[in-house]
């Protein structure tokens, strides 16, 4: 395909997951693509490559063309000049080397595209096309929002990123959460064997595969590849789940015989993580009533519910989850049982999944990280009282902030004395030393090749509880 149509189409897609609305930006890509048959594979890997770049970097991008123009005594474009903003941010981009091209034939290309009939360019992208554009002394002015523009992270991030983590470490984060992400793979072991699945996708595809790192039944893929088109997938052997995610469902030490809760089960991917763990021995076997593992997943949604039905019964599991469809206030204790483990997998900003959701960053703003704080210590007491006797509650959430994370730990810990920590056994004999903290755990890039994710646990003390 000609360098302008992949440039047209890159600009169209860009434009499309730059608007706000409920499909987050996968869906909107895959949409677009399918809407689009004729597009071959190398013209599909450049405009994802292109728009997910974009969703990266353009809170970088951005505010140092806006300086540029300032330097030249450039106006700014019309507010009705989307495209050229696009424009602009697709060659400071490449300036950065973060585009699929370099700099000067993303040049040539933007400068071909706008003489095509049809088209035109703003006077401020042709220049920046035909002249020198961003130097060392493109930056904002003001220190907080250079901060930011170097994180490529809206203003109100970079702002937390700079307090909780200082220049260098937040700098460091930054780039890590800004790097795409591998493809990791849970392995459903109802289905298939690790070795079987890897050994299958290994003759099937031209992707590196090895097992993960931690998780038991996980897998990683050096590259995105269509996995829809294998064997595992169409036979369910595989769950597309990030290792972090893996991770922090063995660290609740799950365990046959067990009666667990899924708090907020959501599209089920840690349920079905769950029903792998504590079912795995009982099939085909005869067991006790009283050691009978049960397994209860509860949603406030029902189209969720719904989807985790589906899913649960393509993995063979559609008779052994239980489903609770619960209000969002009120009590719990007559209609949900008393549970060894409870896991609160709380609705959370997400911001730990940048890799793979860079759209994320730019969802919500400081207020909604204070309402989600909100939300999730009321969740997390909530099903506290669900809690049996020398039970376990897991608190999960993929998030880096403090105030999503230890903040919520500490507000719980302190009006509720009766829960004690209660460090991860499968933690401490897998995780790297630096994931520990007590029985708090913390996953991301650069400790753990994952995800960021926070994971903290308690005991609820006997005696205590009888008090």
């Amino acid at each position: 395909m000609k360098p302008t149509s992949l440039l047209g189409l890159s600009l169209e897609l860009i434009g499309e997951v730059a608007e706000p609305g409920p499909y987050p930006a996968d869906a909107r890509v895959g949409r677009f693509f399918r809407s689009r048959r004729f597009l071959g594979s190398r013209d599909r890997r450049f405009i994802s490559e292109a728009v997910y770049g974009w969703l990266r970097f353009h809170d970088r991008s951005r505010p140092r063309w806006l300086s540029w123009l300032k330097l030249r005594n450039l106006d700014d474009l019309d507010d009705s000049s989307d495209q050229g903003r696009f424009l602009l941010d697709i060659l400071a981009m490449a300036q950065d080397g973060v585009f699929p091209w370099e700099f000067t034939p993303t040049c040539e290309a933007v400068l071909e595209w706008g003489d095509l009939d049809g088209h035109s360019l703003d006077d401020q992208v042709r220049q920046a096309a035909s002249d020198s554009f961003l130097d060392k002394d493109c930056w904002p002015t003001d220190p907080e929002e250079r901060f930011a523009a170097e994180c490529s992270m809206p203003l109100w991030l970079g702002k937390l990123i700079g307090e909780q983590y200082g220049r260098e470490r937040g700098l460091e984060l930054a780039r890590e959460l800004c790097s795409p992400a591998s493809v990791d793979l849970r392995v459903n072991s109802r289905r298939a064997s690790r070795k079987k699945v890897m050994r299958s996708l290994q003759r099937e595809t031209e992707a590196e595969v090895e097992l993960s790192s931690f998780s038991s039944t996980g897998l990683r893929l050096d590259r995105r590849i269509n996995l829809t088109a294998t064997t595992a997938s169409r036979k369910s052997w595989i769950e597309i789940q990030d290792e972090g995610s893996q991770a922090a469902v063995y660290s609740t030490d799950a365990a046959p015989g067990m009666t667990v809760i899924d708090a907020c089960a959501g599209s089920g991917g840690k349920t079905l993580a769950l029903a792998d763990i504590i079912f795995r021995e009982e099939e085909g076997a005869e067991v006790p009533a009283h050691l009978q593992s049960r397994l209860v997943a509860c949603e406030v949604h029902h189209k969720k519910l719904q989807e985790l039905r589906r899913r649960t019964k393509d993995a063979s599991l559609g008779g052994q989850v239980e489903y609770a469809l619960i209000g969002e206030h009120g009590d719990l204790s007559n209609m949900l049982p008393r549970a060894h483990l409870v896991l609160v997998d709380s609705p959370c900003t997400g911001l730990g999944t940048l890799r793979r959701n860079p759209e994320a960053k730019n969802r919500y703003g400081e207020k909604d990280v204070r309402r989600f704080q909100s939300l999730q210590l009321e969740i997390l007491e909530r099903f506290a009282s669900l809690v049996r006797p020398r039970g376990r509650l897991i608190y999960v959430t993929c998030s880096f902030l403090e105030a999503e994370c230890d903040e919520v730990v500490r507000l719980f810990e302190e009006r509720h004395p009766e829960f004690v920590p209660s460090p991860s056994f499968w933690a401490s004999k897998r995780l790297p030393a630096a994931c520990l903290d007590g029985h708090k755990i913390r996953l991301g890039p650069s400790i753990s090749g994952t995800d960021a994710f926070f994971i903290a646990s308690w005991k609820l003390e006997k005696q205590a509880a009888e008090d």
